[in-house]
C-alpha cells in the first residue's frame, strides 16, 4: 500500500480539531464548509473556504493554525506540493504559541510526511513521522506509516517493531498488510499468511492487500491461487480511491508475466 495517498485523503483533516468556539460565525461557516468540501474531495472549495478563514482570524488564533494545516492538505491534492509545504512552515511558527496542542503539532508533522511521500522524499517522510510519533506516540496511523516506509527501506526488522506497536494498539486493516508483507521478507511465512487474513476480514477491498496475499502464494509455490488473487488485485485498483497508477499497472504486468 502505498500509504501517503490513503493519508492525504483521509486521515488527517478527519482527525483536526475544530479548536476556537468564540470565533464569529462566519468564520465558523467557512471553516466548516471547508472541512465538507475536503471530506468530499472538492479541493478547490476546500482551498477557498480555508483562504477566506485566514484572510480574516486573527494572526495568533489557534483556528488560524489548524487551518493552514487543512487548506496545506487541500493543495497537495491539487498536486501544489511547494504550496502546501509552505503553508506548513507557516503552521510550524504557531507550535511556540500552542505547545501542548500536541495533537494538532503531531497532525502537522504527520501531514507533512505525506506531502513529502508525494514527493518520493523517503528520509523526510522518516524524519517528520518520527517527529509526529513525539507528540502522538501511540498514534496507530503514525505507527503504521513508519512501518510502511520502513518496510519501502528495506528496514524490515525496524518496520516490525512499529505494525507491532501500532497493532497493540488497534486492529488496523493496513497494519495488517503491511505486516504481512514485513513477515513475507523476514521469512516469516505462516505469520505473513495470518496476517494477511486478519487485514482482509477487516476491509477486503484493498488491491494491495492481494498483491501481498500472491507473494505469499508464489513464495508457497501454489501458482493458482497467487494468480487468482492477482487478479483479484488488478480488477479492484480500478475502483480503488487511494491507487497510484503505477501501481495498477505494476499489478497488470505482474499478472501478464506470471500468470498468462
Amino acid at each position: 500500500m502505498k500509504l501517503y495517498s490513503q493519508l492525504i485523503l483521509s486521515i488527517s483533516f478527519l482527525i483536526l480539531l475544530s479548536a476556537c468556539s468564540e470565533v464569529p460565525f462566519f468564520l465558523d461557516f467557512d471553516y466548516r464548509r471547508g472541512t465538507k468540501a475536503l471530506e468530499n474531495k472538492n479541493y478547490e472549495l476546500a482551498l477557498d473556504s480555508f483562504s477566506e478563514v485566514i484572510k480574516k482570524t486573527d494572526p495568533d488564533s489557534q483556528k488560524r493554525f489548524l487551518t493552514y494545516i487543512k487548506r496545506s492538505i487541500a493543495y497537495a491534492h491539487l498536486n501544489e506540493f511547494d504550496t502546501a509545504l509552505e503553508d506548513l512552515k507557516v503552521a510550524k511558527d504557531f507550535i511556540k504559541l500552542y505547545p501542548n496542542d500536541h495533537l494538532t503539532i503531531g497532525e502537522l508533522f504527520l501531514v507533512e510526511s505525506n506531502v513529502y511521500a508525494s514527493l518520493g522524499h523517503e528520509d523526510k517522510v522518516i524524519t517528520n513521522l518520527h517527529k509526529a510519533a513525539e507528540y502522538l506516540p501511540n498514534d496507530v496511523v503514525i505507527n503504521n506509516n513508519l512501518g510502511h516506509h520502513y518496510n519501502e527501506l528495506g528496514n524490515y526488522k525496524e518496520a516490525l517493531k512499529y505494525l507491532n506497536k501500532a497493532l497493540e494498539v488497534e486492529e488496523y486493516a493496513y497494519s495488517y498488510n503491511n505486516r504481512a508483507l514485513t513477515n513475507l521478507k523476514l521469512g516469516n511465512i505462516d505469520a505473513a499468511l495470518r496476517d494477511i487474513e486478519s487485514s482482509e476480514k477487516l476491509y477486503d477491498q484493498n488491491p494491495y492487500l492481494y498483491e501481498n496475499k500472491a507473494q505469499i502464494f508464489f513464495e508457497l509455490n501454489k501458482q493458482d491461487l497467487a494468480c487468482e488473487v492477482l487478479k483479484q488485485a488488478v480488477l479492484l485498483s480500478k475502483e480503488f480511491d487511494y491507487i497510484v497508477p503505477k501501481d495498477s499497472l505494476k499489478f497488470r504486468k505482474l499478472f501478464e508475466a506470471n500468470c498468462n
